[in-house]
């Protein structure tokens, strides 16, 4: 049976698309609009089981990855199926299991930043002019937001880091204060409505899950991170990529709960070859 995800140039247009043929065949599963960007594209979650005890998985945060969206929305659509076949994943039966457990998808925090890196300024459309100004055909990688702010650095708020931009730029500009971009917020206000029990951002990156962060990790957090690398062959990470903190050292400050970030290593079209390792991490981090 073909899946409603497939490889593709992921873009806003096909998150959408993908959304609403899932909505049609699993009439079960719930949406929700959190928030929009400033361009006024929509930020979508999709939830499963049960809601007083989930936990959130957030993807494409950065405009160059469009991998960890799709990875989420072929978990979520194999989610559905297996509820609604009564069928296993991963040799868990996902019925049982989310009756006591949730599961939260947002398959893309930053839609701007996706177009804007498929498709130029145009893709800012109405901060065409605005993002035209300092984007750099000649090094045409795009990890921001419409508004010039690399999102996955406005969550905690350090402009001391070596790599740092200080005003608009394709990456590495984390805002003019916390929480000042609509796409943050989005995501802040969620969780802090919803108190997630958990968090784990999927990105670009080689296979490895990161635990640690500078806001002093729950103990459980290590073990944890060592169960789904035992389960799933992803290796645990404990040397930070970045000099920056992000989402998940954003979610462990606020909440004191684990969070961690999963990098997936592999290209849009190599979907369905990459997938297979992360849905064992995936759907063992929503039962821990």
């Amino acid at each position: 049976m073909k899946y409603t995800v497939m490889p593709c140039d992921f873009d806003y247009t096909t998150n959408k698309q993908i959304i609403e043929d899932l909505i049609k065949d699993y009439p079960f599963l719930n949406v929700q609009l959190i928030g929009r960007t400033a361009v006024g594209r929509g930020i979508f979650a999709l939830s499963l089981g049960n809601n007083k005890k989930s936990v959130v998985y957030v993807g494409s945060v950065r405009g160059s990855d469009g991998l960890s969206g799709l990875i989420l929305l072929l978990f979520i659509e194999r989610l559905c199926r297996a509820v609604k076949n009564n069928a296993a994943l991963s040799s868990v039966n996902i019925r049982k299991a989310l009756s006591y457990s949730g599961i939260t998808v947002i398959p893309c925090l930053n839609p701007d930043g996706r177009e804007i890196f498929l498709k130029g300024p145009i893709g800012a459309e109405g901060m065409r002019s605005f993002v035209s100004s300092f984007y750099n055909k000649n090094e045409p990688v795009w990890e921001a937001n419409a508004m010039g702010v690399d999102i996955s650095r406005n969550f905690i708020f350090r402009n001391e880091a070596p790599d740092a931009e200080y005003c608009a730029a394709p990456s590495f500009f984390g805002g003019d204060y916390p929480e000042s971009e609509a796409e943050t917020r989005a995501f802040t206000r969620f969780c802090r409505l919803k108190k997630f029990r958990q968090c784990i951002e999927i990105c670009d990156g080689e296979d490895e899950i990161f635990y640690k962060s500078d806001e002093k990790e729950p103990e459980v957090s290590r073990m944890m991170a060592k169960i789904i690398a035992c389960a799933s062959g992803i290796t645990v990470c404990t040397e930070r990529k970045s000099s920056h903190p992000g989402i998940a050292d954003w979610f462990i400050k606020e909440f004191r709960c684990p969070a961690f970030s999963l990098g997936i290593n592999g290209k849009e079209r190599e979907l369905y070859s990459v997938y297979g390792k992360a849905e064992e991490a995936l759907t063992l981090f929503s039962l821990l």
